[in-house]
């Protein structure tokens, strides 16, 4: 069943979502397996990260032995974060965003993963 994660962290800042990042690149393959759909921008004081799995199982799994350890290599905390979860088909619906759009490739996930983080340094 697809999930569907938005998680808002006040004490993250896009240089600090890069880092993460870049330490996720040096431990597997980004967007990571079972990912079908990644963007993060600044939302009112937080940073906002929007992503959608496969599965419940895969999206733990990354959060356990990659996510988190790519926090605590950039010093950042996670206890402040605040997450919604959607299941099911609205998840997969959410990926979409659009009816017209369908749901993005790896190669799409990794643009619109980059074009956010752009997009947030020229806003800032």
């Amino acid at each position: 069943m697809a999930i569907c994660l938005m998680v808002d962290n006040p004490d993250e800042s896009a240089d600090e979502f890069a880092k993460v990042m870049e330490h996720l690149g040096t431990s597997g393959p980004v967007p990571p397996t079972g990912a079908s759909f990644l963007v993060a921008g600044p939302v009112n004081g937080a940073w906002r990260v929007i992503s959608v799995w496969d599965s419940p199982k895969s999206m733990q799994q990354f959060f356990g032995e990659r996510l988190a350890p790519a926090y605590r290599a950039a010093g950042l905390p996670l206890e402040s974060a605040k997450q919604s979860t959607f299941r099911g088909p609205h998840a997969r619906g959410a990926a979409a965003l659009n009816p017209l759009m369908p749901t993005p490739d790896a190669t799409s996930v990794r643009l619109l993963r980059d074009a956010s983080t752009i997009l947030t340094r020229i806003s800032t």
